[in-house]
């Protein structure tokens, strides 16, 4: 019956359209319960089973919903007995195939169940979330004390050292994921996600004797990837690869241009930084603030340079590896035009400091901020908006842009105009500081540029 007692196990067996039953003799083929292979009888030493089944019809489809009514019964009693026994029959009939070489090892499935129930990249992004508050809060701090302070070092070094600590968690999360998928862990949207979030804080982790402020910007960031990840857009499963995804080409392109990703992402969140400060800024702080812009405009100058020359890099990696696939070396193909768009995007950001007129801190910060939507355009927009490229992963079912984003994009447009207009009304009515503030940057700046990044 579809109804009453068991009409949920019915339910269930409905959506239920895995390919976990091997078709009898072959070595390839696996089907489902509603295919109309799994509705043949069974034949030969497997009749062994039905001994204990005793169904009227043994075939594959039957043997799967006597083990969801033994599930439900189970759910009622607390005795799950059967449903035990019926699934050890399932497990036999799948390791005895003649396909079994290609069945999961005990210890990959122990392992995927335990990375299953230990939900590492849900619980990183709170973990993050934490490390970047401690950050902020002390780095900022310390920048603001006329005065240093032991235990605000102390403070900020222990933040550090927790950083560190989920940075390699979140490393062992992609170890882990690797080996159970048996591929490079970012070939979807979900894995790059994860991997745009642990080359981010990768890339923070070279300025740590410059900022700590660079540090918590880098949790943030990481934070707020992974929060979109979680997202119901993103499916975290472990999945096959595509076939054209099957090259070691996965391992060093896709890895060279992901972490440029994580290096510009770095870019954008110090932009978004300084706009605050620019925001912040008053007569009693201004030494100090413009000190500190001036030190993380220099890092972010430095950032995107590290930035600009992996995503250089790994857009001629794609060529070689396009010519490999598709037997041409450049198409024009969506990704393609947007991959050399971000390259000339940010050599022109890199160089506007030879232009008289743009060579100022605040247009260097806000064209960092706008050169990452070329970024988001070649990740997201590409791969599912534009479904006639040969790099989308876009369904038939056309991509809505969220409303939440387009609010994003207003909220960071309103915060640069206003940056902007407080940068200028705050010059215009400071004139008498400018030259004791222009020698201690030009101070402040030569000490920078003597450190090693």
């Amino acid at each position: 019956s579809k109804t009453g007692k068991y009409g949920l196990a019915w339910k269930m067996l409905e959506e239920l359209k895995c390919k976990i039953l091997p078709e009898s003799n072959t070595s390839n083929k696996w089907v489902d319960w509603t295919d109309s292979i799994s509705k043949l009888p069974l034949t030969g030493t497997i009749n062994v089973i039905n001994n204990d089944l005793k169904l009227t019809e043994f075939n594959y489809s039957n043997i799967l919903k006597a083990y969801f009514q033994a599930l439900m019964a189970g759910s009622h009693s607390g005795d799950y007995s059967k449903a035990d026994q019926i699934l050890g029959y399932i497990k036999n009939i799948q390791s005895t195939n003649i396909d079994a070489k290609k069945f999961p090892s005990e210890s990959r499935i122990k392992a995927e169940i335990s990375y299953n129930k230990s939900e590492i990249f849900n619980r990183l992004k709170y973990y993050y979330a934490l490390a970047s508050f401690l950050l902020i809060i002390f780095a900022f701090t310390d920048n603001v004390r006329s005065k240093s302070s032991k235990w605000l070092n102390w403070a900020q070094n222990i933040s550090l050292a927790l950083l560190g600590a989920i940075f390699l968690y979140h490393t062992y999360g992609m170890i882990i994921r690797w080996y159970l998928a048996g591929h490079a862990p970012w070939s979807n949207g979900y894995e790059t996600l994860i991997f745009i979030a642990w080359s981010t804080v990768l890339a923070g982790f070279f300025f740590i004797q410059s900022s700590k402020i660079v540090q918590a910007a880098t949790a943030f960031l990481a934070y707020i990837i992974l929060m979109v990840a979680g997202l119901s857009n993103y499916d975290p499963q472990i999945t096959n690869l595509q076939p054209v995804l099957k090259s070691y080409w996965l391992i060093i392109h896709v890895a060279v241009i992901i972490i440029g990703y994580g290096f510009l992402a770095l870019g954008f969140i110090l932009g978004i930084t300084n706009m605050f400060l620019y925001l912040f800024k008053s007569r009693k702080n201004v030494v100090k603030t413009d000190l500190l812009i001036s030190e993380l405009t220099y890092i972010n100058e430095k950032n995107l340079q590290l930035g600009l020359f992996m995503v250089t890099i790994g857009t001629f990696l794609g060529g070689i590896w396009a010519n490999e696939s598709w037997g041409r070396y450049w198409g024009w193909d969506a990704k393609e035009t947007w991959a050399l768009i971000i390259v000339i995007a940010y050599t022109i950001i890199l160089h506007l400091r030879l232009v008289p007129k743009l060579r100022s801190s605040y247009i260097f910060n806000v064209s960092s901020i706008l050169g990452f939507t070329t970024v988001l355009m070649t990740f997201i927009g590409v791969n599912y908006f534009f479904s006639k490229g040969l790099h989308s992963y876009a369904s038939d079912v056309k991509a809505i842009f969220p409303m939440w984003g387009w609010v994003t994009i207003v909220i960071f447009i309103i915060i640069m105009v206003l940056a902007g207009i407080k940068e200028i009304m705050f010059n215009k009515n400071t004139d008498s500081y400018n030259k004791p503030q222009e020698k201690k940057l030009k101070n402040h700046k030569s000490g920078l540029e003597s450190n090693k990044v």
